[in-house]
């Protein structure tokens, strides 16, 4: 369900934002490592993290809500 979600909502992300979500969350690399290899910040990519995953939320309560 939430591999599902994650598909429905990238459009709505940055690619950089986006590979710092799924590389972390997803694929389960270092923030740290993840954050170097995007030059960005390690604050950042929880930031991007934290937002993608607030919108798989939504996405997942609207499915479960129509059941």
């Amino acid at each position: 369900l939430i591999l599902w979600a994650a598909e429905r909502v990238r459009s709505e992300f940055r690619e950089s934002s986006w590979r710092a979500f799924w590389e972390t969350e997803i694929a389960g690399r270092p923030i740290s490592d993840v954050a170097k290899e995007l030059g960005v910040s390690v604050g950042s990519v929880y930031m991007s993290r934290s937002r993608i995953f607030a919108r798989i939320r939504v996405i997942i309560e609207e499915v479960l809500n129509e059941e």
